[in-house]
This record gives C-alpha cells, sequence and structure tokens, in this order.
C-alpha cells in the first residue's frame, strides 16, 4: 500500500515537472514571437505614436480615419509579408542562431533585406495603427486627465516666460513695429503683441464693421486710435478723426504720421482757416434727415412740423440754385425771402380791382331788443391799383406749397404774414437750434468758402482731416459737430460706394457718448455696408447712454469689435466683464483628511472629490479695474476660435521710431 502511494506520488512529481516545461517552451515562443512583433513593427509603432499623438492634441481624429482607411486598403494590396523583412534591422543585435531561426521561418532560410518597397509598406502600416492609438489617447485624456482651462492660464500667469515678454514688451512692440512698417505689402492692422509675444493684427476690412474702444483717462485709449489711424494711411484709406478734447498732442501725432505717408493734412478747428459747410453734399431728402439727425426734439409734433419745413425749403433753395449752407438756411425760415425769391421768377404788372372793404354803420349801443341797436356792418367795393404777379410753373409750385394757392400777390402775402404765427411758433425750435449754430463763435466756419472740407472730395483723396475742439469752450457745438460729420460721410461714402476705385473711409470719434443719438446710430449702421468703418471711444460704457438709455444696446448690436480697456468703476467692470460673456470649464473639487496628532496636524489630499462643468467669465471684473496702461482686451465677434475671440493686447506705441 505504502509503495504505491510513493509510485503515485513520483508520477504526480514528474507530470507537474513535464507542465512546468511545457509551460516555459511555451513562454518563450510567446517571447520570441513577441520579440519578433516588436523587431517587424517597431518602426509602424514610432509613426502611430507620432501621428496619433498629434491627431489627438489637434483634434484632427476625423481626418485621421479618412487617411487610415485609404492606408489599410493599399496595404492589403500589397504582400504583407514583406514587413517581415524589418527583422534585418536586429542582425548584429540578436544572437546568430535566433537570426538563422527567425530566418528559417519568416524568410524561407534567406538573409532579410531591406528595400523602399518595405518601408512604404511599412509607413502605410504605421497610418492604419495610428488611428487606434489616436482613439487610445483621447479616451485616457477624456477619463483620468481633468483639463482646467482656468488651471492652464494661472500657470502661464505666474511663469517666468510671462514675466519675461511683460517686462520686454516694450522692446517687442517696437521691433515688431518696425519691421511692420517696413513691408508695404503688409496692409493689416498692427494692434501690439499678446500675452505670449505674438503680434496681434487684423485685417483693415475688420473695421468697416464698426469698433467700440473704452478706456478710462490714462489708459491708452487714443494712443489705440492712432495706431489704427496709421494702420488706414499704410493702406490708403482716408481718415476723419474727431476730437473733443482740442488737444494739441493729437494735432502733432497726425500730422506726424501724415507725413510719414506722404498725405495732405487739414484740421477743421478755431486755430485754423478752415471752414466746413455740413450740408453742401447730398440730395434735398439726405440733406433734411442730416438736420434731423443732429437736432434733438422733446416733442415729436413739433420735431414733424420742422421736418415737413425744413425738406420744403431745401428743395426750394435746391431748385432756384441757392447756396446750401447754414446761414442761407437760416434766412430762408423767413418767408419774406421766399415770397421775394418767388417775386423774382414772374411777370410784374399793375392792374385794377374791386376790393370789398367794410364799413360800420347803425347805433353802436345795445338796448337789450332784439334786432335793435346793434351794430350793422355793410360791404363797400373800392377800385384800387394792385400789383400781380405772373409766376412761372416753378413759382406756382412754391407758392402752393408754402401758401396754399398758385395765384398770390402782396396783398396776399399780407394776409398770410398776419396768421402766420402759428406757423413760425411751430417751427421755432427748429430755427433757433440753427441760429445757435449760426452765430456761435464759431459759425462763421460753418459755411461755404475756397478753404472748405468738402467730403465728397475728401473721399477721392487718401488724406486726413482733424476736427478738434474743446469741449469746455464749446460743449454745445461738439455734440452737433460730431453727428454732422458722422452723417455728412456716410451720405458721401454711399454716393462713391458703387465705383470701383473707392477702397472705403475710416471714422475714429473720440468722446462719442456725447453725440450719440438714435438717429445717428441709424447712420452708422447703414454706412457699414458702404465701406464706411467707424471707430468709437468711449471712457465708459455709461458714457454710451448721456443722450438717452438704451443707446448702448444698439451700439453694441452694431459693433463687431471691441478693445477694453481699465474701468476704476466696480458697475462698469460688470458690465464689461458680461458683455464680454463666459466660456465653458470644468470646476474640480478635491477633500483633504487631516492626520497627524494633536500637536502636528498634516492636510493630506483624498481620493474623492468632483468635476462638474461650468461658465466662467472670459474676462473676471478685477482684472479689468486692475489692467496696466495700454493694455486691453480685444474681442473679436465672429472669431473662428476662443483664442481669437479674447485676448490681452499690449499696444505699440505709435509714435517710436518717427
Amino acid at each position: 500500500m505504502f509503495d504505491f502511494q510513493k509510485q503515485d506520488n513520483s508520477k504526480k512529481e514528474r507530470t507537474t515537472s513535464d507542465e512546468e516545461i511545457g509551460s516555459f517552451i511555451a513562454w518563450m515562443f510567446y517571447g520570441l514571437f513577441l520579440l519578433a512583433a516588436i523587431g517587424i513593427f517597431l518602426p509602424a509603432l514610432v509613426i502611430a505614436l507620432v501621428v496619433g499623438s498629434l491627431a489627438a492634441s489637434s483634434h484632427k481624429l476625423k481626418w485621421l480615419s479618412f487617411v487610415s482607411g485609404i492606408s489599410l486598403i493599399l496595404l492589403l494590396r500589397f504582400k504583407i509579408g514583406a514587413l517581415f523583412q524589418f527583422l534585418g534591422l536586429y542582425q548584429k543585435i540578436l544572437p546568430g542562431k535566433l537570426m538563422h531561426f527567425f530566418e528559417n521561418v519568416f524568410n524561407n532560410g534567406k538573409t532579410f533585406s531591406i528595400d523602399w518597397y518595405n518601408w512604404i509598406l511599412m509607413i502605410f502600416l504605421g497610418l492604419v495603427m495610428a488611428l487606434l492609438v489616436g482613439i487610445i489617447i483621447k479616451k485616457l485624456v477624456t477619463n483620468y486627465f481633468v483639463n482646467v482651462k482656468e488651471e492652464q492660464s494661472s500657470r502661464f500667469l505666474n511663469s517666468g516666460r510671462y514675466r519675461n515678454i511683460f517686462k520686454k514688451r516694450l522692446s517687442i512692440t517696437n521691433k515688431q513695429q518696425e519691421k511692420w512698417r517696413k513691408d508695404t505689402q503688409n496692409t493689416n492692422l498692427y494692434l501690439g503683441i499678446d500675452i505670449k509675444g505674438n503680434a496681434i493684427e487684423l485685417p483693415i476690412k475688420q473695421l468697416f464693421t464698426h469698433e467700440l474702444i473704452q478706456g478710462t483717462t490714462g489708459s491708452g485709449k487714443t494712443v489705440a486710435m492712432l495706431a489704427q489711424a496709421e494702420a488706414c494711411m499704410k493702406a490708403g484709406l482716408p481718415v476723419i478723426y474727431v476730437e473733443a478734447k482740442g488737444d494739441p498732442q493729437i494735432e502733432h501725432d497726425l500730422g506726424k504720421l501724415a507725413t510719414k505717408y506722404g498725405r495732405k493734412f487739414k484740421i477743421f478747428s478755431d486755430n485754423t482757416e478752415t471752414t466746413y459747410n455740413p450740408i453742401k453734399n447730398g440730395s434735398s431728402s439726405g440733406v433734411e434727415e442730416r438736420l434731423m439727425s443732429v437736432f434733438d426734439w422733446s416733442e415729436l409734433f413739433y420735431k414733424n412740423v420742422s421736418d415737413n419745413m425744413l425738406l420744403k425749403v431745401i428743395k426750394f433753395m435746391d431748385t432756384y440754385g441757392i447756396k446750401r449752407d447754414l446761414p442761407t438756411l437760416l434766412e430762408y425760415l423767413d418767408f419774406d425771402n421766399i415770397w421775394e425769391t418767388l417775386k423774382s421768377d414772374s411777370i410784374k404788372r399793375e392792374v385794377n380791382v374791386k376790393r370789398k372793404v367794410k364799413t360800420k354803420d347803425g347805433k353802436t349801443g345795445d338796448t337789450g331788443l332784439v334786432g335793435i341797436g346793434k351794430t350793422e356792418e355793410k360791404a363797400k367795393y373800392i377800385e384800387k391799383k394792385v400789383v400781380v404777379y405772373d409766376l412761372s410753373e416753378k413759382a406756382k409750385k412754391y407758392t402752393k406749397l408754402f401758401f396754399g394757392k398758385e395765384n398770390f400777390d402782396d396783398e396776399d402775402f399780407k394776409e398770410f404774414k398776419e396768421n402766420e404765427a402759428n406757423v413760425m411758433k411751430n417751427i421755432y425750435g427748429l430755427k433757433v437750434q440753427i441760429e445757435l449754430l449760426v452765430i456761435s463763435d464759431l459759425g462763421y466756419k460753418l459755411s461755404e468758402t475756397e478753404n472748405s472740407v468738402d467730403m465728397t472730395r475728401f473721399l477721392e483723396t487718401d488724406d486726413i482731416v482733424l476736427f478738434s475742439f474743446n469741449s469746455n469752450n464749446y460743449g454745445s457745438l461738439i455734440p452737433k459737430l460730431g453727428r454732422f460729420v458722422v452723417s455728412d460721410v456716410a451720405t458721401a461714402v454711399t454716393q462713391k460706394f458703387n465705383r470701383s476705385e473707392f477702397k472705403g473711409a475710416v471714422g475714429f470719434f473720440d468722446e462719442w457718448g456725447s453725440y450719440a443719438n438714435e438717429k445717428i446710430i441709424d447712420v452708422l449702421a447703414k454706412a457699414r455696408s458702404a465701406k464706411f468703418g467707424a471707430v468709437l471711444g468711449v471712457q465708459s460704457m455709461e458714457d454710451l447712454n448721456t443722450n438717452g438709455e438704451g443707446l448702448d444696446k444698439r451700439i453694441r448690436d452694431n459693433v463687431n469689435t471691441f478693445m477694453l480697456g481699465r474701468s476704476n468703476d466696480p458697475e462698469s467692470a460688470d458690465y464689461v466683464a458680461n458683455l464680454v460673456g463666459t466660456y465653458e470649464d470644468l470646476d474640480k473639487t478635491i477633500m483633504t483628511e487631516d492626520k497627524g496628532s494633536v500637536f502636528a496636524r498634516i492636510d493630506t489630499k483624498s481620493a474623492r472629490g468632483t468635476i462638474r462643468s461650468v461658465n466662467k467669465f472670459v474676462v473676471k471684473p478685477d482684472n479689468i479695474k486692475r489692467l496696466e496702461d495700454h493694455s486691453f482686451y480685444l474681442i473679436t465677434k465672429g472669431a473662428k476660435n476662443e483664442e481669437e475671440y479674447a485676448r490681452k493686447v499690449y499696444t505699440r506705441n505709435t509714435m517710436q521710431g518717427l
């Protein structure tokens, strides 16, 4: 019995030993197979790792799937066995017997040889495997790596690279500015650099969709506007600049830029002889709309009556070839001057006519009895010699328009004058607003002279014109002047738009909020499609509502580019942050655990936490309040991606190097 057990145990030991040997041999073959596979496919693995990683990081897996599919089709059309030739790469590394073994198994005992045919197959195989690698990497990143955009941004802002760029930002922008100026073929708008030191350039046509620059005093708003004005000069566009500070530095800087680019520079201010006739160009209806957009109205009824009268007078002046400017317009808001002009367009003659004259007869007292003692009126006709006017057809038209009938004479006009009080009362507001312009200290400059600014002719050039007044001296004039310029330029641009040689024009309007109103915003919106760009400057967003609540919304809807500088007011900073909007990010929380004793507390991170999707401000209010001078957040509506939508820009020093 015991001998049997010993024999049985010895059999079990031999069986176990055989299994171990078999397992070892199997693993050896597996190892050899794996070694051969690595030897064959190592180049393909390298290609797959490189291509797959690039595709996953750049979100091009759809493109890679297309390439991998084509590669698989091509790979199947060739002899895949040729890939075994890549074992020849390891002839000097692996033992000779092992190489002979591989040659016998995979190459019929022949020596491995690699040629261009094998490399093409290997590249195809690598591209096929790259799709699998890319998918795996994407899954790993999604499931095991939490990419918080805010953390990435914070790490960069705390890096040495960022501090170095910020420290050298002036020298970087100066070098890039010099290079940009020398490149005459580059007509893009160079603004400055972003926080990574990259040049920020916009196509010049971006200005035709309008821009708003906001920044408190000293933030660098004027320098940013001058940088864009220079880009317009470089591109050969005419520049109109309106500023309300009367700042001689702006006049000096624009003059230097004009000289550099060989442009004529005209200045309309209280220190020059240049005049400006804001109602010279455009049709009668266009001029009427321009004037009505300039003036302010509290009552709709008086506005409509004035609108009607204004249109009739302008048409009348145009028909009779009367010089169209504000002083002359004011004269013809007087019916005496209209009647005198109409009389000059007639044949004068004298005729005898019978005139009805009323006389009083009877008692003057009242007895209290019906029909007794009342004064009676009797009609009496007398013959009188009067002057009559045989008006031309043109004159009859306007006599009917102004006085209500075609046949008219001095007696009729005298009677009209006696009853015109209501008519004059209704247009009194119109006359007063025009009169305030004409009799002001600068009224003489709003007329037609040999040295006038003519917007229609100006747009045919590539010159620069500056409208500069000190708002402390001419506060009430600045809003009207700004509106005149916007409307006049818009009219002139519309007339030029259909001409193929017209490149467009750009206007720069500082302190825009002081002269913005509903009508002028409508004008600006229509001008956008006619290649007129407007760059609007304000100190705060609240300035946009200076002339009425809700104007800021209208302006925002008509502007596609924003340069947002420092805001000292918390409400203004919040407004700007909400205007820019939010982006979708992840919010990550972690749990901590207390370890140690009462005397030695240690906080450690637990493996538990939460991750949730949240919306965060693209530009935080506190960042807006802490912006450095000459730093802006550039917001481009309609940008292709988040990076182009919102960028922090260090603007260039435009006057450097001039």
